[in-house]
């Protein structure tokens, strides 16, 4: 195996920036339509447990588990900085926009990978529903 960094994790990995520690891509195997379908082909069968984002400031944390938790977001930083309120909704306004996007992107899973010849199922009650989002998504 040959790695390009410094530590083996390639999307799986932690780095510290200015005294702080995170934990990165996790989120990219989940949502990237081709290793779930990697798996399945190899016949290796992995519990997934979904972790959802937290965002912390100061001393207080939020999950944002759907678009709808951005509101507390919002009077969150709005509490802290009330001289940025239009600053703060013109982010989370960019921010839904980005989630709504990739709610699109990685609302089925990924078509490239499933024998759409035979699979009808998956055609008529997933992809064809889909397809009208992604095109509006599109535009």
């Amino acid at each position: 195996m040959i790695e390009k960094n410094k530590e083996c994790g390639g999307l799986v990995n932690s780095f510290s920036h200015n005294g702080f520690y995170f934990d990165a891509g996790v989120r990219a195997l989940l949502d990237a339509g081709i290793i779930f379908p990697m798996l399945k082909d190899l016949n290796i069968h992995l519990e997934v447990v979904k972790s959802p984002v937290s965002i912390g400031i100061e001393k207080e944390i939020i999950n944002i588990e759907t678009i709808d938790d951005l509101v507390k977001y919002q009077e969150l930083l709005i509490k802290l900085y009330p001289e940025s309120k239009n600053e703060i909704y013109e982010v989370i306004k960019i921010i839904k926009k980005i989630m709504k996007h990739m709610d699109v992107l990685y609302g089925i899973e990924n078509p490239v990978f499933k024998d759409l010849k035979s699979d009808t199922n998956f055609i008529l009650k997933k992809l064809l529903p889909w397809l009208p989002k992604f095109f509006i998504f599109k535009k």
